[in-house]
């Protein structure tokens, strides 16, 4: 299964929901290959300080490529070969973005309550995203997931109406959401969900789900094609 992780905005929650997934999926027993094809490289540095702080699972794999061409063939290459991949992606429409969803069996779409981000995520999934499956020829489902979103985000009666507008085009949203969290922010530094001195219950709690929700989705989009 390949799970590209993408939005044309940067600041969004993309590197953290990644990080997120491939705790989960190793701590599951998941063979896990990481594909870092952002120029900034956040996955990468992830990667190092893993390894510094001797926190990096056996069962995790991270490479750093910036090449469409190579990012289609390492996904494809690795998928092949039963490991769960993870693509992060850059935060802007290119040719590597393309390539990552070419190759992905779902794309996850990171979502802040914040209108340029809900413009942009609209974008991606109505306008580039099916361009990309009706090249490749079959459909690409798509998962929207809150990220970054606090108390405040939630309480805020102005936000309603861009909840509205998210459902609008009728795409599934994640159940869970990943709200900030210590957490989460504790991953750059060298960690994942499951290690660290500060183990927070409710984010490994969201993050397992929201994990479980897109294997589903995944699930139901091929017994779907394999209906038809």
């Amino acid at each position: 299964m390949i799970i590209t992780v993408a939005v044309a905005k940067g600041g969004v929650g993309k590197s953290t929901l990644v990080r997120a997934l491939a705790s989960v999926a190793t701590h599951q027993g998941h063979n896990v290959f990481v594909i870092d094809a952002d120029e900034r490289k956040n996955i990468d540095r992830w990667s190092m300080l893993l390894d510094r702080f001797a926190n990096k699972p056996e069962n995790l794999e991270i490479a750093a490529i910036t090449s469409p061409t190579d990012i289609l063939a390492l996904a494809q290459e690795q998928d092949k070969a039963g490991k769960l991949v993870i693509i992060d992606t850059e935060g802007k429409t290119n040719d590597e973005l393309t390539a990552a969803l070419f190759a992905a069996d779902i794309a996850v779409v990171p979502l802040h309550l914040a209108m340029d981000d809900i413009t942009a995520a609209h974008q991606l999934v109505n306008g580039h995203i099916p361009l990309v499956a009706e090249n490749r020829g079959f459909s690409l489902p798509v998962m929207y997931v809150f990220t970054n979103n606090t108390v405040i985000d939630k309480r805020a009666r102005a936000l309603a109406d861009l909840r509205e507008i998210i459902q609008e085009d009728g795409t599934r949203i994640a159940s869970e959401e990943m709200p900030y969290r210590i957490a989460y922010k504790d991953m750059q530094t060298g960690n994942t969900l499951y290690s660290g001195g500060r183990v927070d219950s409710k984010a490994i709690a969201e993050s397992e789900a929201i994990f479980a929700e897109i294997v589903q989705c995944v699930t139901e989009a091929n017994l779907s094609v394999a209906a038809e």
